[in-house]
């Protein structure tokens, strides 16, 4: 049985992390999170200027984690770097703090670790403004630990600095059978993968 979810754009609040031309999508019925490890090198081969966001519920501290590739706007650092295609594709959890809570991240071997519910994370950035704000209270992570937080059934959102740069990069989910766009939304559709078991797979429009 196919399933669906789907969230309107103008549910988004504004924020700076985002370009005003995201979209959100979702995933509902998938199993595993090995389906972003396909989806994610075909993308960053193929496009080149865009961000995934996975919004994290989590009570104690705003969290967001990111995929990023190309020259997507990086918010106001304090410190250190942002993240790019590398750190937010990390094999071990990286982080880039607001300044709210750069006074939890420890240094070692000339490293800054920030650990939250057990896991540890190397701090890369400290964002923030001078007056307060949104960032200054948010901490961002790496796609791959936002998908182990959150799993990969869960609201993403996708952006780029052009509408023609989302509808390019929807393309591409389209073709690696992840997503259709539908106006101001793009869904998903989940359906039997005899190479990945039921539910599994997305299944191509």
């Amino acid at each position: 049985m196919n399933a669906f979810l789907f969230l309107p754009s103008n549910i988004l609040p504004s924020h700076t992390l985002y370009s005003n031309k995201q979209r959100p999508f979702g995933i509902s019925c998938a199993e595993g999170q090995g389906q972003w490890e396909d989806v994610i090198p075909v993308l960053a081969g193929k496009f080149h200027d865009f961000a995934l966001f996975v919004p994290i519920k989590d009570t104690e501290v705003p969290m967001k984690g990111i995929y990023i590739k190309g020259e997507a706007e990086a918010p106001p650092l304090l410190w250190g770097r942002f993240f790019d295609a590398q750190a937010s594709w990390a094999g071990h959890p990286v982080a880039v703090l607001g300044k709210n809570y750069q006074h939890e991240a420890a240094w070692r071997d000339g490293k800054r670790y920030y650990t939250h519910k057990g896991v540890e994370y190397e701090v890369i950035g400290i964002l923030g403004t001078q007056e307060e704000s949104r960032l200054n209270q948010m901490v961002l992570v790496d796609f791959r630990s936002a998908v182990r937080i959150m799993g990969i059934n869960t609201s993403y959102v996708l952006d780029a600095k052009k509408e023609p740069d989302i509808a390019a990069v929807t393309d591409i989910l389209k073709a690696s059978g992840m997503a259709m766009g539908f106006g101001a939304v793009i869904f998903l559709v989940c359906t039997y993968s005899a190479r990945r078991g039921k539910g599994g797979a997305l299944a191509r429009p």
